[in-house]
């Protein structure tokens, strides 16, 4: 994958890719878990895909760092 970005001295690397398969894997088990919410699932993945294929890729691994944080919101409120 030559997406990677390096993450500072800790040596952490992510990637486009890396994120993607992770929300593809959180997707399919939240749809397993609450099958009513495929769609808004479906309408979130076709958002971030969007928004990392308009930015430059070094800017990747703040939008990974956005789905994350919105993931984590939606996880907490109940």
């Amino acid at each position: 994958m030559s997406e990677y970005i390096e993450n500072g001295a800790s040596g952490l690397r992510t990637s486009f890719h890396a994120s993607l398969d992770a929300g593809n894997r959180a997707a399919r088990a939240i749809k397993f878990a609450f099958p009513h919410r495929e769609d808004e699932l479906a309408a979130y993945g076709e958002y971030i895909n969007d928004k990392f294929d308009r930015r430059l890729q070094r800017t990747h691994e703040r939008l990974i760092r956005c789905d994350k944080a919105v993931r984590n919101r939606a996880a907490n409120s109940r």
